[in-house]
């Protein structure tokens, strides 16, 4: 006997990816961010992660060196138009696609 589960959307598993838009980049401005953190390190994955669970993040920027110890260092962004273009020691990533996986459980007696 076999049985087929199917599951929901939000129980299948995901990979985003995203892409280097920029490096030595300047801060966001304001209305673009969604979030602004202080992270541990890895910084680039502790804000890749954070945007991944954010449903309305489609992109990050962050540094790896701050000045100060409680600075921040990872920025959630919400939008695609870039109007903050300079010199810096941000690097900003958008989000270019995702990939979906749908995995089906089979059980045989």
């Amino acid at each position: 006997m076999a049985t087929i589960e199917i599951l929901k959307a939000e129980q299948c598993v995901r990979n985003l990816e995203y892409q280097i838009v920029n490096s030595e980049g300047q801060s966001l401005p304001w209305e673009e961010i969604i979030s602004s953190h202080n992270l541990k390190p890895p910084v680039q994955e502790n804000c890749n992660y954070l945007c991944y669970k954010k449903s309305k993040c489609v992109g990050f920027n962050f540094r790896y060196k701050t000045d100060e110890e409680n600075a921040v260092n990872c920025q959630l962004t919400k939008t695609t138009e870039r109007t903050n273009v300079g010199n810096g020691e941000w690097t900003l990533f958008y989000q270019v696609g995702w990939v979906g996986y749908l995995i089906i459980f089979i059980e045989t007696d």
